[in-house]
């Protein structure tokens, strides 16, 4: 890694150090952060064991857990001196996550994978019988939602969340589904009869309560609850996941469903004024599976085991990435358990930097 991007990370390392003093949340920070300007003034010369001694300072810092997300700039600091292998890499990157989407190659094409619905096997017999029940229920339903004045907007998302359970492919997708009908319901349930609202809110019900059978549904959901963005981050996350998404049309080597799949998410999102925490989650894992799928790829090429078209491809991909990444990744590194991505954007830029 040239030194200026070296020069960069720590420079971002200070200004990080710098605004936890200023918020009165930087006690014992000072030692650091004269550390960090001092090896800032000596990049040609930036060692191994200067990162070394920037990691005991961290440790030392009498701070819960790693709030700052300093080691990940340490992380990258090591890339940069090639001190993190390509399997190290590999390793920090996560496989595809429990998503609205999941992604992978096949061939030279980025696109969009199924997830068949697999319950526990101690949970199988009564999580897929609730399902099959509201799955029948909800052929009722959308049969008698045909005969009623309803909107058009209740009745294609009722019909959307029927298509999407009889699919099994996606439990996320599901949850979502029912999201959407409850908060149509709610616009629209002083229009509609006593009966007929009843019907539609017992059905909602229903398919929340086939739900909570699933045990990867209850995790994604406690998951959901700990997620803490506030509204300006989740309004910058959409704007800049929407300028992606126009990135990604344009990329050839890139399937139409990604984007379609990023639009989709982004919408459920933008269509709240306060976003469920669970449609937020739906975003920011469907963005973290995109940069796994890709960082695998890369580290492939990294290790020459792929063609050169396929090489080729995956250059082109990881450009379009790294187009929108300096707004997005700051963001999907506050989620739970994403702050690998900040590694992996460092990684993929480095590589890129070679080239």
């Amino acid at each position: 890694m040239k030194p200026d991007r070296l020069g960069n990370i720590l420079e971002e390392m200070e200004a990080r150090l710098t605004r936890a003093q200023r918020d009165g949340n930087g006690r014992g920070l000072a030692a650091l952060t004269v550390a960090v300007r001092r090896y800032r003034a000596k990049l040609d010369k930036l060692s191994a064991s200067d990162i070394s001694e920037l990691e005991r300072l961290i440790a030392q810092v009498p701070m819960q857990g790693d709030p700052l997300r300093l080691n990940n700039l340490i992380a990258g600091l090591k890339i940069g001196l090639n001190q993190l292998s390509l399997d190290d890499i590999i390793d920090a990157t996560p496989g595809q996550k429990l998503a609205a989407f999941q992604f992978g190659f096949e061939g030279e094409l980025l696109k969009v994978v199924d997830q068949p619905i697999k319950p526990y096997e101690s949970e199988k017999d009564i999580a897929m019988a609730s399902l099959e029940a509201a799955i029948q229920n909800g052929a009722y339903v959308n049969e008698d939602l045909k005969a009623t004045n309803v909107s058009p907007r209740v009745r294609e998302a009722f019909a959307r969340l029927q298509a999407t359970m009889s699919s099994y492919t996606n439990i996320v997708q599901i949850g979502a589904g029912a999201q959407i009908c409850s908060r149509y319901l709610q616009m629209e349930v002083e229009e509609l009869s006593p009966s007929l609202a009843g019907m539609l809110v017992g059905h909602i019900e229903s398919v929340f309560a086939a739900l909570s059978q699933f045990k990867d549904w209850r995790v994604y959901c406690e998951n959901a609850y700990e997620l803490h963005l506030e509204p300006g981050s989740i309004k910058e996350l959409t704007e800049n996941a929407s300028l992606l998404i126009k990135d990604l049309r344009e990329n050839n080597v890139i399937d139409a469903a990604v984007p379609n799949a990023l639009e989709t998410v982004v919408g459920w999102v933008e269509e709240q004024a306060q976003p469920d925490k669970r449609d937020v989650l739906s975003l920011g894992r469907t963005l973290e599976n995109i940069w796994s799928a890709m960082v695998k790829q890369i580290v492939s090429f990294a290790k020459e085991t792929v063609s050169e078209t396929r090489k080729l491809a995956i250059k082109a991909a990881a450009a379009t990435l790294l187009i929108g990444a300096v707004s997005l990744v700051p963001i999907i590194s506050k989620i739970p358990g994403a702050q690998w991505i900040e590694v992996a954007y460092i990684y993929v830029k480095s590589i890129r930097d070679k080239q």
